[in-house]
């Protein structure tokens, strides 16, 4: 009897299976019937869709060309039928191949848009690839999200890659990247979006968030030129862990080779040069307690960039908790814009430099390099920091109209390549009867490239030292 109930249970729920599957697969056939009048191989179509995803390959229209933009749009458009409904969102699956982006796509409800990887330093090779040509305009977002409705969505498992110039060969020649609007363009979707497991393969602008909050990045592999993220009004947690920012496009290699450098030498160090000079990887301004952790980034003019929202959320970075930072080759690890007069604030876990010129090289420092620049004004509660080739100070605190307080544990420098007038400290006076200040609990330090100590402090702010190691013969 009780093999019968089974049966009989097991029997009734294939067929609602059934029914269920006949009226998906219904479904999708009106749709693609009332969106389009040409032959889509909608045959192909899963039941099931929002459970199990649906492909934007068979939603392909032979007038679309190599543009695959209107397909990705149908299939987020089918997905996103009732927006805020229980039955609205799904999964979009890529293919292993390239999927040409030229004209922009809406993102109306929470999407799950998942890739199957990617092959890295070779542009455009395998796995899935957004390829966003030039013919996308210049201020159209490959993906636009600017509804409510799309809190939640997920992004993962692809690269994105853009057309740029070939950098010149001749001394004199300066590259430039093509310019583009972000690849993601976030505008009032209020909560969470995640961004999972993305190769930026050359990107001018990755993702631009304004007036969310609790956007998440985790596992991001960047060669990017003006930023990776650019954070605006966010009044809740945003999170942002297992950052590598690397040369991933000026160092790819020729299609079919696992050697062979499509780049010269020559053309690489005119695209460093760029970057040196304009590439933030990770601009924070108004946002509230942001959590970041794991980043690394490599030949920037800055690992990280706090600004000032202007309009909207006003405000700047405050109550940051930064876990462990390596700036490698970069001319700041820590950069805090002069238009932020309102004080930021952050509790810095480890901070690692090195900060050699990476055009010049040979132990060369960055010309004015410095670990953190305080621009604007800031409070900062550091626990390690580790410092060499170093090209003006550690602490660098121009602002005569705000003063700043940099706390830290402990600092340990090497001071062996950088020049003769380079200090741990550049504090000018910073108000009428107000000082910057720095305390350090232990500091030890070499001497500098000419065997002499390094000068502390230049400027009349307060330095506070109650530990002091000098690993030279010339100690003050």
């Amino acid at each position: 009897m009780k093999v019968w109930y089974a049966m009989s249970f097991i029997i009734r729920v294939v067929l609602f299976l059934l029914i269920i599957a006949n009226l998906s697969h219904a479904k999708a056939n009106e749709y693609i019937e009332k969106t389009d009048s040409e032959n889509i191989n909608h045959t192909n179509v899963m039941v099931g869709l929002r459970r199990i995803g649906i492909f934007p390959d068979d939603f392909k229209k032979s007038s679309d060309g190599p543009n695959d933009a209107p397909s990705i749009q149908r299939a987020v458009n089918y997905i996103c039928s009732q927006p805020g409904n229980a039955r609205s969102g799904g999964n979009i699956n890529l293919m292993a191949r390239i999927y040409e982006i030229d004209s922009g796509i809406n993102i109306p409800c929470a999407v799950h848009i998942n890739g199957q990887g990617w092959e890295e330093q070779m542009t455009l090779g395998g796995g899935t690839w957004f390829h966003i040509t030039q013919s996308l305009k210049q201020m159209t977002p490959a993906f636009n999200i600017t509804t409510t409705f799309s809190r939640a969505s997920i992004f993962e498992n692809f690269a994105v890659a853009e057309d740029h110039p070939a950098p010149g060969t001749t001394k004199d020649a300066v590259w430039r990247p093509n310019i583009y609007a972000p690849v993601f363009d976030l505008n009032g979707v209020g909560a969470a979006v995640f961004f999972h497991h993305i190769l930026w393969d050359g990107v001018t602008k990755g993702i631009y968030v304004n007036g969310a909050g609790r956007i998440e990045l985790d596992g991001m592999y960047a060669d990017v030129f003006d930023y990776l993220i650019n954070i605006d009004g966010s009044e809740d947690v945003d999170r942002i862990r297992n950052v590598h920012i690397w040369p991933y496009w000026t160092n790819s290699l020729i299609k079919g080779s696992s050697s062979k450098s499509l780049m010269t030498q020559a053309q690489e160090k005119k695209v460093t040069e760029y970057r040196l000079m304009n590439a933030n990887a990770i601009i924070l301004n108004r946002a509230d307690t942001p959590f970041l952790d794991e980043l690394f980034g490599i030949g920037l003019h800055a690992l990280l960039q706090i600004g000032y929202t202007s309009s909207g959320n006003r405000g700047t970075t405050t109550k940051a908790h930064i876990g462990r930072i390596s700036c490698d080759k970069s001319k700041y690890c820590l950069w805090v814009t002069s238009n932020v007069n309102s004080q930021m604030s952050a509790i810095i876990d480890q901070i690692d430099y090195q900060g050699e010129n990476p055009v010049s090289g040979s132990g060369i420092p960055n010309n004015k390099g410095s670990v953190i620049e305080l621009d604007g004004n800031a409070s900062l509660q550091i626990g390690q920091i580790y410092a060499e080739i170093i090209g003006v100070s550690v602490f660098q605190m121009p602002n005569k109209n705000v003063c700043s307080e940099i706390h830290v544990s402990s600092l340990k420098v090497n001071w062996s390549a950088s020049p003769p007038n380079a200090y741990l400290a550049y504090m000018p006076k910073c108000g009428s009867s107000s000082y910057d200040l720095l305390t350090l609990s232990n500091y030890a330090g070499t001497n500098n490239s000419i065997g002499n100590a390094v000068k502390l402090v230049q400027g009349v702010g307060h330095l506070m030292m109650p530990s002091f190691l000098e690993k030279n013969s010339n100690a003050q």
